[in-house]
């Protein structure tokens, strides 16, 4: 549970990388130059939660069952980061936070097209 937390944590930074860098507070988000890295590292804290959660004393379907509901809520995390990689990509490979506006940096899950990407990531990603 403690590694569901901080991946909650890490998610919450990255959804306020525009906030948290304009007040000046230092994240991981906020400070790595290239958006892969920050995949990277969501990505193997995901990976370290899901190994965690199978060697949980419970039985694998419950785990699977518990996955299920909590995945989407880490998808979004990833579906966040594709709009980064997007505008690093269009801003000649720089991720460079100083480049982008508020508008670009926000990434508005309640789009349609943000909650079929999210569904994408589950059916795709399936632990």
């Amino acid at each position: 549970m403690f590694q569901l937390g901080a991946i909650m944590q890490f998610e919450n930074d990255i959804f306020d990388i525009y906030k948290d860098f304009k007040n000046g507070i230092q994240t991981l988000p906020t400070t790595v130059t290239k958006s892969n890295k920050l995949r990277k590292l969501y990505s193997e804290q995901i990976k370290l939660f899901i190994k965690l959660c199978y060697e949980m004393d419970f039985p694998k379907g419950q785990i699977s069952n518990f996955l299920d509901g909590v995945m989407p809520v880490l998808n979004r995390g990833c579906v966040c980061l594709d709009r980064y990689q997007f505008l690093e990509n269009s801003n000649n490979g720089l991720f460079d936070l100083e480049s982008f506006n508020r508008k670009q940096l926000i990434c508005d899950m309640e789009t349609i097209s943000n909650l079929f990407k999210t569904i994408k990531y589950q059916i795709v990603n399936y632990y």
